[in-house]
């Protein structure tokens, strides 16, 4: 049976969670029948930890986690791409070393992708932690993106038109994203890479390539760490300047698949952050 779900986990010095992540996802898929139809992808970007080792270990004893090296230090988002090159599914879904999947999301992804036809994306709910405040400070992502309330627990929208009229934006956080490969939309990449986005920019390219599903059921948890970069001004900055270009990109270029009003809106946003930090 060809591989329908390649869960990719690009990484980088992370021996103090890879293991509890991958021993999670490992219950949850050995000697299940989901596991012939399952792979996990490490893919990890030269660390200078034990990362690799520890993967190394763990792959060891489960036939469906394969792990590969980078002979040299790709960066996040060359990482991320070679991580979609080095996965045999159909489909990838892009995890962190630091995020944890709860019990049953395996089995629901795999049911949405094998009942729908033609799907591209899915994009999953998710809630935020603060690890050193102990709070949640969002209890669902996409509930607060959502341009009008909504009983649907499954939203289905067909192109980028469709879906930008449901939904303010693209998912960045990598366990929320599930992609369907497709070699034409990699080839569009290089524009987005060290952006830290590559990943948001894939998802939003593949809009207009088939069906999109938004699934409103908090299944992912968040971390936010107490040294994550959503803690560090500089990071925070970097990042948010990452995002208004892939945004840019996607509004100028590509069909202006990202509306301009999203733009505008995201422009707008980023200033008022940058002179919140300075004040």
């Amino acid at each position: 049976m060809s591989v329908l779900l390649s869960i990719i986990i690009p990484t980088f010095n992370g021996e103090n969670t890879i293991e509890e992540v991958l021993n999670n996802l490992a219950s949850q898929i050995k000697g299940k029948k989901l596991q012939k139809m399952l792979e996990i992808v490490v893919t990890d970007d030269s660390s200078t930890d034990n990362t690799f080792p520890i993967a190394k270990k763990i792959a060891s004893r489960c036939s469906f986690l394969h792990v590969f090296k980078n002979k040299k230090n790709l960066g996040m988002d060359r990482n991320f791409v070679q991580s979609m090159l080095n996965a045999r599914g159909k489909y990838v879904w892009f995890c962190g070393q630091d995020d944890h999947l709860m019990d049953g999301v395996l089995e629901i992804v795999i049911g949405l992708l094998t009942n729908n036809k033609n799907v591209q994306n899915v994009y999953l709910d998710y809630s935020q932690y603060d690890v050193g405040k102990k709070q949640v400070v969002c209890s669902s992502m996409i509930d607060r993106q959502l341009i009008h309330e909504s009983k649907e627990d499954i939203i289905y929208v067909k192109n980028a038109d469709e879906y930008f009229s449901v939904i303010v934006d693209a998912p960045s956080f990598l366990p929320a994203t599930v992609v369907r490969l497709d070699k034409k939309l990699l080839k569009k990449l290089p524009p987005f890479l060290n952006t830290h986005y590559v990943q948001y920019a894939y998802f939003t390219l593949g809009l207009n390539e088939g069906t999109t599903i938004i699934l409103r059921r908090q299944l992912i948890q968040g971390p936010i760490p107490v040294d994550g970069w959503q803690k560090n001004g500089n990071s925070l900055y970097r990042i948010a300047v990452g995002k208004l270009y892939c945004q840019y990109l996607l509004n100028s270029r590509f069909d202006a698949i990202l509306p301009r009003r999203l733009f505008n809106e995201q422009k707008k946003e980023f200033v008022y952050n940058y002179f919140k930090l300075l004040l």
